[in-house]
C-alpha cells in the first residue's frame, strides 16, 4: 500500500489549494497503473518554520513513498506552477 507523505512550507499552501495538491499526487500515482485506487494514501504536512540551505525558502519534500521517483517531479512541478490554483 503506497503512502505519499508530503512535507512543505506553509507558503506552498498560499500558492496552491491543499486539496488540489493531494488530488494531483493521488491521480499521478494512480495513473502509473502500479497501484489500486483504494490502496493509495496521501498526506500533506505544512511547516510554519524551516530553514533550507540556511535560508527561509519554500520547499516540498516527499517521504516514505512507494513507487517510481518520477512522481516527485510531477507533483513538484504542479505545486510550483501558478496555473493550477
Amino acid at each position: 500500500m503506497p503512502h505519499f507523505i508530503l512535507d512543505c512550507s506553509e507558503n506552498i499552501l498560499e500558492k496552491q489549494n491543499p486539496r488540489k495538491v493531494i488530488e494531483a499526487v493521488f491521480e499521478t500515482a494512480f495513473s502509473t497503473s502500479l497501484f489500486d485506487r483504494d490502496d493509495i494514501k496521501v498526506r500533506l504536512n505544512p511547516y510554519k518554520y524551516s530553514l533550507v540551505q540556511s535560508e527561509e525558502a519554500d520547499f516540498i519534500h516527499r517521504q516514505n513513498c512507494s513507487g517510481p521517483s518520477r512522481l516527485h517531479l510531477v507533483y513538484s512541478d504542479y505545486l510550483l506552477s501558478t496555473n493550477h490554483q
